[in-house]
């Protein structure tokens, strides 16, 4: 690989299925460094996200579970692609 090709910045490519796993470390470093700082932190898939407010919503507990994000400082939300 080029050096020119290791600076150039394409936005598209973060669709690639190479740059899925970049994503997902991206997202793994973040939630660490806000942790480091005493940042109240949530990961999650985006699948279990659904899974959790369809349940939620069925159990009349959706508020309950609103409230519990709401809490949350940062929320990080993977597997969006």
């Amino acid at each position: 690989m080029s050096k020119q090709q290791l600076t150039r910045h394409d936005p598209t490519e973060l669709d690639r299925p190479f740059k899925r796993w970049a994503r997902s470390f991206f997202a793994l470093a973040l939630r660490l460094g806000a942790c480091q700082k005493g940042v109240t932190v949530t990961f999650t898939t985006a699948a279990t996200l659904v899974n959790q407010l369809m349940e939620a919503r069925d159990e009349k507990r959706l508020l309950k579970l609103q409230a519990q994000h709401a809490a949350v400082k940062l929320l990080i939300i993977d597997e969006l692609g």
